[in-house]
């Protein structure tokens, strides 16, 4: 059987309150789970923002009814962004049917391991209820991490935007994941800029910080991808070893459970480099670890690997570690040097997006980002 990281739709990704609510239970969140008494969340609609809420679809995979709609294109910054690119972005499909050129692991420009005994714990698809467990599961074992944001959840509720402060104040690695958690290559070159744009201005709304790095959706790039991110000046996650904890549904009743995801963690551990079998990417022993912060599941994953990381003494580290080789404020995150920083600080808000087009909802799976199963970099085998 081949486990995915796609194998649930990205509508759990981006939760509603009720959803967030049943997810928590058998976690009990620490009394610091107010928000912190010098956070004031911003008024989101009141600076222009979209919403971050998701709304009815049709057309679906895994049962997806909900969608976060494409944040709306505004054509200043696709001029703009495109103007900032050091090569021509390719004319290549939108569908991202699989071949399309560059559509697998590029080693010259993807990040996808750490140095030798060194690990980089990362976390997608917050922030949400549940990343003050994370935090503090983070802190007990005086670990780093990597936390890659969705930006409608960062607008979607107060809380979670002071949870994204919280690890921004910790000390965590903030990273990007775009704004709805679409796949890039089922989106236009317009709606891919969008994306990133509003998730990174919303970013910088709590934290005053433009990450450096980012993270696609499901690892689903190709080289029109990388044209756009390299326009914005941005550096391509992807990971060498996944868990696939969004595989577990909730009770961890389905056919991959929590034990299988330490096994995958385990054999990872114990093989090594070499186990090429288990299908992760090439590496020199050290790892990315791809793994999630939304469910009362995924935190279970979080707890055994952390556990496992530590026990077999590997160092923690981030993801700007693991590229730069050192882990500075400039590592992570723009500059006054990075001509997108420039661009963002010149945007004015409340945001005016005049000259603009609207983004779609997503009335079918293609324009939902749901057209195609696994990625390139999910071919892992079940051991």
């Amino acid at each position: 059987m081949k486990i995915t990281e796609s194998m649930h739709g990205p509508s759990r990704r981006l939760m509603g309150t009720a959803a967030a609510v049943a997810v928590t239970a058998g976690i009990i969140l620490s009394s610091s789970s107010r928000a912190s008494a010098d956070f004031v969340a911003p008024d989101w609609a009141a600076q222009g923002f979209p919403s971050g809420k998701p709304v009815p679809i049709s057309g679906s995979l895994a049962g997806e009814t909900q969608k976060v709609p494409i944040p709306p294109v505004v054509d200043a910054w696709t001029k703009a962004v495109v103007a900032m690119a050091p090569n021509p972005i390719p004319n290549l499909s939108v569908n991202g049917e699989l071949g399309a050129p560059g559509w697998a692991y590029n080693p010259s420009t993807d990040i996808t391991n750490c140095p030798e005994n060194t690990w980089a714990i990362t976390y997608d698809d917050g922030p949400g209820d549940l990343t003050q467990q994370y935090l503090k599961l983070l802190a007990d074992n005086k670990a780093t991490g990597t936390f890659f944001t969705i930006g409608a959840n960062v607008v979607n509720k107060a809380q979670w935007a002071n949870n994204l402060q919280l690890a921004y104040n910790a000390g965590h690695q903030i990273a990007l994941h775009t704004w709805t958690h679409r796949r890039l290559t089922n989106e236009t070159t317009e709606q891919i800029i969008a994306e990133l744009v509003w998730n990174a201005l919303a970013v910088k709304q709590v934290i005053g910080k433009v990450p450096r790095y980012m993270r696609p959706p499901y690892g689903d790039t190709d080289d029109r991808v990388r044209a756009i991110l390299a326009a914005f000046g941005f550096r391509q996650v992807i990971w060498n070893v996944l868990t696939n904890d969004t595989a577990i549904p909730a009770g961890d009743t389905g056919t991959w459970k929590v034990a299988d995801a330490v096994k995958l963690i385990n054999n990872t551990i114990k093989l090594g480099p070499d186990a090429t079998g288990l299908g992760y990417l090439p590496h020199t022993g050290g790892y990315i670890s791809l793994e999630h912060e939304l469910t009362a599941e995924e935190f279970t994953v979080a707890q055994k690997v952390i556990a496992l990381v530590a026990g077999n003494k590997y160092k923690f580290a981030t993801v700007a570690m693991c590229d730069a080789r050192s882990d500075t404020d400039a590592d992570r995150y723009m500059t006054d040097a990075d001509p997108f920083l420039k661009f963002l600080n010149g945007v004015k808000i409340p945001v005016d997006r005049s000259g603009g087009s609207s983004g779609t909802a997503g009335t079918n799976a293609k324009s939902a980002g749901l057209a195609r199963g696994s990625t390139f970099s999910t071919m892992l085998q079940k051991t």
